[in-house]
């Protein structure tokens, strides 16, 4: 331990031969630090795994360990440390606690002369843990560990080449007629189908759980991939591992197209996506031209997923929402929350315009110039219910800019109505709710990710709810619960909270009253 040029404790390595090597790059270890956090704050925001290559004088690892990045749902960032002189830890523990390092499982710690085969032989074994994305080489003999680990890198690779030759290899063997009679469960076996899912979104999580209770009911045998922990992925190298394990006649995901995972699945496997959200990555003619003929989209809006994005319409099917009857109590007491609302969408308006702006790139200022427009809009206690409100906006701010449409104006319409309406609508009648509140005396409770955080409403802040019974206790018990969207209101949220028990009061958008109408005057005069 030595003295660095800012003054800090630092670690000096002395070669049998003499030379003398500072672990802080430039003997400065406070603006090393500074300047490896910088390089790795997209990945910090991110929360992609990392690694460190060698603990150097063991300033980033304890800064890592002490400043773990908030991840969305309690997901944690996985941290791979690489360190072949076990001596220079033990000296970076003399300088630093890095007992939250020790302590953390977000921490994997690959320590010793062969530290390569353990790391090698763990991820070759378990392909949900992910590799680094990005690395930091900050050890004694950097040409040896770098050439080391990416040898380990290598081997993964030729390992998920192997995997995906099998696969591939399976399922080009099975006769044409297979995946037929897969679906009619006439296989001499049950019918296999792998549902993928994610452990970041409750709602997916549990809507899949009851997809794949209500196919064991029909007879298929079911696999559902998740993440195992907060610091493990469902990586492309283990979704096919899974695939060759498993052998499944069908995948199964829930807003997600097969085109997203490039070239996981082969062509011949059947996919079903089940569109219970209209996200950005569904949204879009190239996710439309992606569906494939084997590719099948269950959507309770097939008319816009063919006529705005191009969908073919042989493979989508409408399906409306469907949810399952829970286990009640014979009865139970309204003693909890006067009003409850549960959602994520806790963000406050004014980070939504700076993300979307950013991701806008050149065409940011035209975008923030409509979020402009639609907050002058609400700013009146007025209201856009729908996307063509929004494409009213959006077409009125262009002329005032006077700027040309080069393309399609649909893709922006909804990306404003989707993103930035949708949570101006929900706060808008929040913020109206929180006023009633206050007034009459009624307790109010807001529950979901980041309403801690909101500058106005983060006093109704209950923290997150447990989807499943926890949720469905809390339907029952409040009195009134919140359903704000601004769109018809059959949504899985109402549906999952009226076979609970609970009682509701929902926003009243036009359409509500719009549909009814268009389907009685159906009823009464076409034949």
């Amino acid at each position: 331990i030595a003295p660095s040029a800012e003054g800090l404790a630092t670690i000096l390595v002395v070669s049998p031969d003499g030379r003398r090597m500072s672990m802080s790059p430039g003997n400065r270890p406070r603006a090393a630090l500074q300047s490896a956090l910088q390089q790795l704050r997209p990945q910090l925001d991110r929360g992609d795994s990392l690694g460190l290559i060698g603990v150097g004088d063991g300033y980033l690892l304890n800064h890592l360990a002490h400043h773990p990045p908030a991840l969305h749902l309690g997901r944690q960032q996985l941290l791979h440390l690489i360190e072949p002189e076990p001596k220079l830890l033990l000296v970076a523990m003399m300088i630093h606690d890095l007992r939250p390092a020790l302590l953390a499982g977000r921490v994997f710690w690959w320590i010793g002369r062969d530290w390569d085969q353990a790391l090698r032989s763990a991820v070759l074994a378990d392909c949900g843990i992910p590799t680094p994305a990005s690395t930091v080489t900050q050890c004694v003999d950097r040409d040896d560990a770098n050439a080391r680990y990416t040898a380990v890198g290598q081997a993964v690779i030729e390992q998920d080449r192997k995997v995906a030759q099998r696969v591939r290899q399976y399922y080009q063997s099975l006769p044409p007629d297979h995946f037929l009679r897969a679906a009619r469960r006439q296989l001499g076996r049950p019918s296999r189908v792998l549902l993928l899912t994610t452990r970041y979104s409750t709602v997916l999580q549990y809507s899949t759980r009851d997809s794949a209770e209500a196919l064991e009911q029909l007879g298929f045998e079911t696999l559902t991939v998740i993440e195992p922990s907060e610091t493990r992925a469902t990586t492309r190298a283990s979704m096919r591992q899974q695939l060759a394990d498993f052998k499944p006649d069908l995948v199964f995901q829930i807003d997600h197209l097969r085109s997203e995972h490039v070239d996981v699945f082969p062509a011949e496997l059947p996919f079903i996506c089940w569109v219970q959200d209209h996200l950005p990555n569904l949204t879009h003619r190239e996710a439309g031209a992606s569906v494939g003929s084997r590719d099948f989209v269950l959507s309770g809006m097939k008319s816009m997923y063919v006529g705005r994005y191009g969908y073919p319409v042989r493979q989508c099917i409408e399906i409306s929402k469907l949810t399952r009857v829970p286990a009640r109590p014979a009865g139970w007491d309204c003693d909890g929350d006067d009003i409850s609302y549960v959602s994520n969408a806790s963000q406050h308006p004014s980070v939504l315009r700076e993300r979307l702006t950013a991701e806008a790139g050149a065409a940011g200022t035209v975008i923030g110039a409509c979020c402009d427009a639609i907050d002058e809009i609400y700013a009146r206690y007025a209201t856009l219910h729908t996307a063509a409100d929004v494409g009213d906006v959006v077409r009125a701010t262009l002329d005032r800019l006077r700027v040309r449409p080069t393309g399609e104006l649909q893709p922006t319409i909804d990306l404003l109505f989707d993103r930035y309406n949708n949570t101006l609508y929900r706060q808008q009648a929040l913020s109206w709710a929180a006023e009633i509140a206050e007034r009459r005396g009624l307790r109010l409770s807001l529950y979901g990710s980041g309403w801690e955080s909101h500058p106005t409403l983060a006093r109704y802040a209950r923290g997150p709810v447990q989807y499943g019974s926890a949720l469905e206790e809390l339907t029952r018990r409040s009195r009134l619960n919140l359903q704000i969207v601004p769109f018809y209101c059959m949504h899985q949220r109402l549906l999952d909270g009226l076979v609970a028990g609970g009682v509701f009061l929902a926003r009243d958008p036009p359409r509500a009253r719009a549909l009814p109408a268009l389907a009685g005057f159906l009823h009464r005069h076409p034949p």
